[in-house]
């Protein structure tokens, strides 16, 4: 028996028998590929129709678990596509997430170095200023120490050696 190239998945539990040799079949409204029920197998003219009838109903579940199956194959490998697209995606996030960050901590350090460095510079600025200001302050003491430990020598000398007060005094000063 050759049953129709486009025809609909079959409910078993909805296959009614009639006395006319008719079979009326429900169906679930699901379309399936040409050659889904084809069978070449002649009807056996022993067989009934109820027994012929779940022949159908039988290859059409075996056919249907089969299709199923093969969905579910087909599911997981799209799931799993996914998933390594996800984790691809997910490490490419990450790394570029990574970078970013990388160079945040980079520009970050660059500006406190560049902080850093000012305050630096304002100290040494500070400290330059202050040591100037302090030999402005001590330049008339450092004077008057100078002037006293020359005196000293020269009294100490012109005890010793009367002469060098003289020879100063000739070559105009100190030499």
């Amino acid at each position: 028996m050759m049953l129709s190239s486009k025809a609909k998945v079959l409910k078993a539990h909805n296959v009614i028998l009639e006395n006319d040799n008719k079979i009326l079949i429900d169906t679930a409204g699901f379309e399936y590929d040409e050659g889904f029920l084809q069978t070449d197998d002649e009807w056996d003219s022993d067989a009934t129709e109820e027994e012929h009838a779940e022949s159908i109903i039988e290859k059409a579940v075996k056919k249907s678990e089969e299709l199923i199956n093969d969905a579910q194959r087909e599911a997981e490998g799209i799931l799993l596509a996914a998933g390594e697209r996800a984790e691809k995606e997910a490490a490419v996030i990450i790394e570029t997430a990574r970078a970013q960050g990388h160079q945040e901590g980079i520009e970050s350090a660059r500006e406190e170095a560049e902080t850093i460095r000012a305050q630096a510079q304002a100290v040494l600025e500070r400290a330059h200023n202050e040591r100037i200001a302090a030999e402005e302050s001590l330049e008339p003491d450092m004077l008057d120490l100078i002037v006293k430990i020359v005196a000293k020598l020269l009294d100490v000398t012109t005890a010793i050696n009367p002469q060098v007060i003289l020879n100063l005094i000739k070559q105009g000063g100190p030499p």
